[in-house]
């Protein structure tokens, strides 16, 4: 499984599927190493919702520009959520959280 390559969009679809589809007690440490753990089929299903999510789009700046969760209000926090799926506000802050860090990222200027 270390043929993983950590691109956008594996990041994206990683960040999604901690998010939702697992419970604390099987996530493990960090999204990555969860992401390592589960099967490849898995991870497809989870690169295929993301993708139909559009949360790439959104982590690359194309969509909206992203900000930290704190400046969503609940009524906001809760309509991402509803838009993907999720009802947990947890989920849907570590949602915004994760597409904010994937932004931050590709806005900083190289080394």
């Amino acid at each position: 499984m270390a043929d993983i390559s950590w691109t956008a969009r594996e990041a994206m679809a990683c960040a999604y599927c901690w998010a939702e589809f697992s419970t604390p007690e099987n996530r493990g440490e960090s999204p990555e190493a969860y992401w390592l753990h589960i099967t490849e089929a898995a991870r497809s299903d989870c690169r295929r919702i993301a993708n139909g999510l559009s949360l790439l789009a959104v982590a690359r700046g194309e969509a909206v520009a992203v900000t930290s969760p704190h400046t969503f209000t609940t009524d906001e926090r809760a309509a991402i959520g509803a838009e993907c799926g999720i009802k947990a506000p947890s989920r849907i802050w570590k949602i915004i959280m994760a597409v904010q860090k994937v932004a931050a990222r590709r806005s900083a200027p190289p080394d």
